[in-house]
């Protein structure tokens, strides 16, 4: 028996006419070669999946080619702010400043100068990330849950509307030459709404609803990655040319455009997949966090508990070294001993998500003919760790280059996390499972922003790099948990004595 027959990941075939309130004991292979499972099988909802429903797929696009610009923008404007504010006090002027930017000698004025600055905008990222994510946990907990009784547009309206106020707000402050304490405020709002999470999180429940349990399931949130990926890419090469071209305010003003039609776009076109009918009957916001927290503390016939914890643990892990990396790392190449331009920056992040997404993401269908999900979330993790790794000690270009291709398969880990959590959880809670997630991920960005920043701060006169050791740390401690999930699950399975090609289907009777 190979290993991939003795997976618990491996899915039984759902033969149609099965009684939905009965278990199915099948003694023959299917012909999908699926095999063995011990976690609970839920059919998914009965949707005639038309073309509309995959215009999830753009919507989400655009929604984060439009965040995206604007989160590079407000980086890089935090960094040029006090840029300009140190070679003010220094007495330096911007041309000055732009020839000797790299001057190696660090007991120059303009050295100083880039070095408090970086130290500053570096401090003011973390006030910023606190502004957005201490009420988009709130905001997660309670909008998450209740997608499930008002329907995914629901929630993903909130999470348009919420990003769009905030880069309409941005474009007035800046435009408006305020102080960037201002900008706290366009934070907060967008906080309110949830941040990104929002977005995210009522994606997948939206695929989790028009796809079915196993392959299909895990096909459709790599979709939602894709598409996630290619408007990072996009949003990395196109922002620091428009940044450049046309200043901050249009950047800004520009992308709250862009998220205006994509909303007209959602409320018209996009058909809603959570019928009333489907809906959770339990609209009070008791009734929805209870949803959200039985999770984990609940457990059933199947010994789901534990699973959900562990996997969530992991989740967190995976979160908290890679959610903070764009804006450390923007910090990174725009000062020494790098000094690239926006426009570099673009281009690089550009490439590593094109890279990401033909490579990296593409390698799934070929990786999944000989491993389960457990062990391609290890392969993605150890590709984020010894890219973080490699980043602490990088000094020239092209090493840096090259870390493209060695962490060109991290994402992997997260899309498999969030595959497993949803294969465990019944239709009429995925988005109470995927609210737990996107509220854990705002939680995660919110800590490792906070870190990141301190640790940058702290030490970026001495060792730019100490903070990508410490990420790189949280993939080491992320990798060890995963292969325990992996030996745990194996060693319950055998416990229960599952037997190849005869496994137990539970399908979900809640209400």
């Amino acid at each position: 028996m190979t290993e991939k027959d003795r997976s618990p990941f491996n899915r039984p075939h759902l033969e149609p006419n099965v009684d939905e309130k009965s278990t199915l004991l099948s003694n023959t292979d299917d012909s999908d070669g699926a095999g063995t499972t011990d976690y609970r099988k839920f059919r998914a909802l009965e949707i005639k999946t038309t073309w509309r429903h995959w215009l999830i797929g753009p919507i989400v696009f655009a929604y984060m080619f439009a965040m995206l610009c604007s989160f590079f923008a407000l980086v890089e404007y935090t960094n040029n702010y006090f840029m300009n504010q140190e070679y003010s006090k220094a007495n330096i002027s911007s041309n000055e400043s732009a020839d000797l930017f790299c001057n190696p000698n660090s007991s120059s004025a303009i050295y100083a100068a880039e070095m408090t600055a970086t130290s500053e905008a570096s401090t003011w990222n973390l006030y910023f990330a606190l502004a957005s994510g201490v009420p988009a946990i709130i905001a997660n907990m309670i909008f998450g849950s209740y997608t499930d009784a008002f329907g995914r547009k629901f929630l993903l309206t909130i999470g348009i509307v919420g990003t769009t106020l905030r880069l309409g707000t941005a474009a007035l402050i800046i435009h408006l030459e305020l102080p960037i304490v201002f900008l706290l405020i366009a934070c907060f709002i967008e906080g309110c709404s949830g941040q990104y999470a929002t977005t995210l999180q009522v994606s997948l429940a939206y695929i989790a609803d028009i796809t079915k349990p196993g392959p299909h399931r895990m096909y459709g949130i790599i979709f939602i990655e894709v598409v996630i990926g290619i408007g990072l890419s996009l949003a990395s090469l196109v922002s620091g040319y428009i940044i450049e071209g046309y200043g901050y305010m249009i950047t800004f003003a520009t992308m709250a455009g862009v998220l205006i039609l994509n909303l007209v776009f959602m409320f018209f076109v996009l058909p809603e997949t959570l019928s009333k009918e489907k809906r959770r009957n339990d609209n009070t916001l008791i009734g929805q966090l209870k949803a959200s927290v039985s999770f984990f503390v609940v457990n059933d016939s199947e010994n789901r508990l534990w699973k959900y914890r562990l996997v969530t643990v992991i989740h967190a892990l995976c979160n908290l070294s890679y959610l903070p990396r764009t804006t450390t790392e923007t910090l990174y190449q725009l000062g020494q001993p790098f000094c690239w331009s926006p426009t570099r920056v673009g281009t690089y992040s550009a490439l590593r998500a094109a890279v990401i997404l033909v490579i990296g993401l593409g390698s799934v269908k070929f990786l999944e003919k000989f491993m389960d999900e457990v062990w391609i979330c290890i392969i993605g993790t150890a590709s984020y760790g010894a890219a973080f790794l490699w980043t602490a000690f990088v000094t020239d270009d092209t090493s840096y280059w090259i870390i493209i291709a060695v962490g060109m398969f991290g994402p992997l880990s997260t899309t498999m996390q969030r595959s497993i959590l949803s294969h465990l959880t019944p239709p009429e809670k995925q988005g109470a499972i995927f609210s737990v997630v996107g509220t854990l991920e705002i939680v995660c960005t919110l800590v490792a922003n906070a870190s990141t920043s301190y640790i940058y701060a702290a030490t970026v006169s001495y060792m730019r790099g100490l903070v990508f050791l410490v990420l790189g740390g949280y993939d080491v401690i992320c990798i060890i948990l995963t292969l325990l999930l992996k030996i745990c699950w194996s060693i319950e399975r055998r416990r229960a004595g599952y037997k190849p090609f005869s496994p137990e289907i539970i399908v979900s009777d809640d209400t």
